[in-house]
């Protein structure tokens, strides 16, 4: 029996193992690419992007992506695993991974059986979906992004929301927040992705913050059925 049981176990870790080991980690999307040409946010510090990786979908409205963000003054990087809610904008779940002096490579690696088992949880099918700048063009309808803003004295963001205008002349606010940090200084809609299971937009929107004696770039990610609320 003893024998019967520690060949169990060697089969199960061995198979662990390689399920970690043939992990496919997905490419990079530069959420950045459709501000480059917008002055408000043309003069940030490259290295403070936040780079993106997108795992996949399900087909209730999550998301699965992990962001990889460089120390500068360690000069390793931060890795972050998560699951998002794009119906009700919530994190269901993250995994944060500590740096290390590895391979981005072997960050997922060391943490392959955790991302698996998230993605299961929470039926996430591995899919890529194109990364797009507005507006959105779904069958017959247009939808127009618009960020609305207010500043305080310091001309820092003080709050936003943004409202998606469908082309048949109806609205509705996705999101409205106020800025939290006193260190960010604009907000503007970065582009967005089109679920590939379902009649929803991931809107990516972009905040301009102060990082480092210079800015750098956040992302907020808010939902959008193209249906309901219309």
């Amino acid at each position: 029996m003893k024998l019967k049981h520690f060949l169990t176990a060697f089969f199960i870790f061995v198979s662990i193992h390689l399920s970690a080991q043939n992990l496919t980690i997905p490419p990079y999307v530069d959420l950045y690419q459709y501000l480059k040409k917008d002055s408000k946010f043309g003069q940030t510090n490259p290295t403070n992007f936040p780079d993106l990786r997108i795992w996949g979908w399900s087909r209730d409205g999550k998301l699965a992506y992990s962001r990889e963000v460089l120390s500068e003054g360690s000069g390793m990087i931060h890795i972050s695993f998560m699951v998002f809610d794009f119906i009700s904008d919530n994190v269901l779940y993250e995994l944060n991974m500590p740096p290390d002096e590895i391979s981005v490579a072997e960050y997922y690696k060391r943490h392959g059986n955790e991302i698996k088992a998230a993605m299961s949880k929470n039926k996430i099918i591995e899919q890529q979906a194109d990364y797009l700048p507005f507006p959105i063009r779904k069958g017959n309808f247009i939808y127009n992004g618009i960020v609305i803003k207010t500043y305080d004295d310091d001309q820092k963001l003080k709050n936003y929301r943004v409202v998606i205008d469908r082309n048949t002349g109806k609205q509705k606010t996705i999101i409205a927040e106020d800025a939290f940090t006193g260190f960010e200084y604009d907000a503007a809609i970065a582009g967005y992705f089109l679920s590939p299971f379902e009649n929803r937009a991931l809107i990516v929107i972009a905040k301009e913050v102060y990082v480092f004696e210079c800015t750098g770039i956040s992302y907020v990610f808010s939902g959008c059925h193209l249906e309901a609320g219309f």
